[in-house]
């Protein structure tokens, strides 16, 4: 690295710069992201009319080696446009720079801080300095390929003002990012914050192979993650172990699997998707399911109460054997229902006999019922399978037993 191809050579300036590096003792360290932070006591704090905190301290201490002194101190209308442009990014309204100046006039310092603490708590200060944190997550509100289509992820874009404006610790503030989702009972927002990582690219152009763009997006939120939080260009060792970091091409991968249980998969719909009501419509949506909840009772009790009305009507007939064509087992169940094993073909014939009290019948009528198949998911559906639920009759034979003995054929039909 680099090829000969690429005919790059070092120069002597460069020769002479590693030949020195060596007789100095050739000093390597780790990255800094590799080393844990150290406590540092802060310099003397210089009794200096410019140096109000600790802070100040380190501050001259470093413009001291550079050969350089603090600037004069701006003037008023000079101070409250750049406070106003550092925090917020907007310039400042002419009655408010008016207030500023008439408070700064009486004390500088309290008008400094009565300033800083207003634009702190300005909504404008989450936008400002949340456009910063949207450039590392890659936020944008279309696909990035081709068509570079529309898509609506807005609401992670104000979770980031909202958790700016409201100092949400940094520990939180990474924690619900990267696994929001996977806190126990997540909220809604905790939930949003996940969308860091749904801001990856997303190939809508036909012909384009769906899981080619999804492992893509993956080794994206590996790449991210790293750069975001440790500083560390990890995207290298997806190809070859790291040069000048210690990072194997084998530990990309084993953090490349832990993104890779993530159920989006390059989907031309996006999915999956959080439905995100407002506060308005959160109400009203929480009206209407109430509203429904109170439907659906009064209709199953006017079921209830219709159905006891035909129950009466009808007699349920006792099956007294239940055989098939095939010797598939039938089930006669408790509650008078026949029901098929599993194993069943896809065509027979089933003789049933049933027992029934002395008087007129004029109708006959079968039910077939929702019965739950043994399957992982043990769904409630008629029928062989789920892709073709029905159950169909092709044709129907009855033979009336009478208490003598002789036998009626009533009817039959397709």
């Amino acid at each position: 690295m680099p090829p000969p191809s690429a005919r790059k050579t070092v120069t002597p300036q460069q020769r002479e710069l590693l030949k020195r590096w060596i007789q100095e003792g050739a000093a390597w360290g780790n990255h800094w992201s590799l080393e844990p932070p150290r406590r540092r006591a802060p310099p003397e704090f210089p009794k200096d009319a410019w140096a109000k905190s600790p802070i100040d301290a380190w501050v001259l201490e470093s413009m001291k080696r550079q050969g350089l002194s603090p600037a004069p101190s701006a003037d008023p209308y000079t101070l409250v446009r750049r406070l106003w442009l550092d925090l917020v990014g907007l310039h400042p309204e002419r009655s408010r720079v008016e207030r500023f100046i008439a408070e700064y006039q009486l004390d500088r310092n309290r008008a400094i801080e009565s300033m800083v603490e207003e634009l702190l708590n300005h909504p404008g200060f989450g936008e400002h300095w949340g456009r910063l944190w949207l450039d590392l997550a890659r936020y944008a509100d279309t696909k990035g390929y081709e068509k570079d289509l529309t898509r609506d992820l807005w609401p992670y874009r104000d979770w980031v003002i909202h958790a700016l404006n409201n100092d949400m610790p940094y520990d939180q503030f990474t924690v619900e990012q990267l696994a929001g989702d996977l806190l126990e009972s997540p909220t809604m927002a905790q939930r949003i914050a996940t969308a860091f990582h749904r801001t990856t690219l997303s190939n809508d152009e036909g012909g384009t192979d769906d899981e080619e763009f999804r492992i893509a997006a993956v080794k994206d939120r590996v790449d991210t993650t790293l750069q975001v939080w440790m500083g560390l260009t990890m995207g290298c060792a997806k190809c070859h172990s790291h040069k000048y970091d210690p990072i194997a091409i084998e530990d990309y991968y084993k953090f490349y699997a832990i993104f890779n249980q993530t159920e989006d998969a390059d989907r031309y719909d996006d999915e999956p998707k959080l439905s995100i009501p407002s506060d308005l419509q959160q109400a009203e949506l929480e009206s209407l399911q109430k509203q429904r909840q109170e439907r659906v009772a009064d209709l199953d009790r006017i079921r209830g109460e219709s159905q006891s009305v035909i129950d009466a009507k009808w007699t349920i007939a006792q099956a007294v054997s239940a055989t098939a064509e095939s010797q598939v087992g039938l089930v006669i169940e408790p509650d008078r229902s026949i029901r098929a094993l599993a194993d069943r073909p896809a065509t027979d014939v089933y003789q049933l006999e049933f027992e029934l009290p002395p008087g007129r019948y004029q109708v006959l009528k079968l039910d077939a019922l929702m019965a739950k198949v043994q399957a992982q998911d043990a769904s409630e559906r008629l029928g062989l399978n789920a892709t073709d639920p029905n159950f169909v009759i092709n044709e129907l034979q009855v033979v009336v037993k009478t208490i003598d003995g002789s036998e009626t054929k009533e009817g039959c039909g397709r």
